[in-house]
């Protein structure tokens, strides 16, 4: 059965001891905690986001799925610490209180790409990229970031030539290279083709498994088929509430998504709506 809040833990691995018996290994610490986590456009307003909870430890990938209109957007930039709306409940990174870091602090735990990315200014795409790589980080971080999603080749031409698919890619590029543990990623496979659809999520999942025991990644997606098949975890939102979490075979199920959805789901060869 899926589960919800904090009782489903992704992460969490079966062993052998030497006698024969199992035992169940704690996952560990969690990178990013959200505790009923609710969001209002205004105070007197009625949530757009309620009650929602969950766990993102390191070495794991996250969907959030739902129709349109579910909060998905919503929860990602309140998680993000960028909402416009008055934000309840908890929201902790390693530990601290999102309210209590500084934007400096929170840069170094998550970066953040969100569904549109303006690039108003005719830098290049080496330095578009470039403003993403916080002090500190990986000499190497840059020029590995434009390789991860096939820039190098154009890394000198002004993002205003771009299309709107090669800009969504120069704004990934930056968030890898800003080094920061959690990826948070909203709809990074829209205006993407068939091939860089798939080199995104490949590209994050490579991300998060290079330091499995540090790193983890939470991206919107509409595409219930690449959530199937990417995520570790998913979310199922409607109405700006949970309705599951928990591994992808029990929440993608054809009961649960037709209920979500309102509308005849298949998952029989893959999911679709009949």
């Amino acid at each position: 059965m899926p589960c919800s809040g904090s009782n489903f833990t992704p992460g969490a691995k079966r062993c052998r001891a030497k006698r024969g018996r199992l035992f169940l290994v704690p996952a560990p610490d969690p990178l990013l905690v959200a505790e009923n986590v609710g969001v209002r456009h205004r105070k007197n307003d009625a949530p757009v986001l309620e009650n929602v909870s969950f766990s993102v430890v390191p070495g794991t990938c996250v969907a959030i799925v739902g129709p349109n209109g579910a909060g998905k957007s919503t929860l990602l930039r309140a998680l993000a610490g960028l909402s416009g709306g008055v934000v309840s409940g908890t929201i902790r990174y390693g530990g601290e209180l999102l309210s209590h870091l500084s934007a400096r602090e929170l840069a170094c735990r998550r970066a953040f790409v969100p569904q549109d990315n303006p690039m108003p200014f005719a830098f290049s795409v080496r330095e578009a990229v470039g403003l993403g790589v916080t002090e500190g980080a990986d000499p190497g971080a840059l020029d590995a970031a434009l390789a991860r999603f096939d820039l190098w080749d154009f890394s000198d031409r002004s993002v205003l030539a771009l299309s709107g698919g090669e800009r969504q890619r120069v704004a990934l590029a930056r968030a890898f290279a800003q080094g920061a543990p959690l990826l948070l990623l909203d709809e990074p496979t829209a205006h993407q083709d068939l091939r860089h659809a798939g080199r995104v999520l490949t590209g994050a999942r490579e991300f998060v498994e290079e330091r499995s025991d540090e790193r983890a990644a939470v991206a919107v997606l509409h595409d219930l088929n690449l959530a199937n098949r990417w995520a570790d975890a998913v979310l199922l939102l409607r109405d700006g509430r949970t309705m599951a979490y928990g591994n992808p075979e029990a929440v993608l199920t054809e009961e649960a998504l037709s209920d979500v959805y309102g509308t005849t789901i298949s998952t029989t060869p893959f999911i679709h709506a009949q």
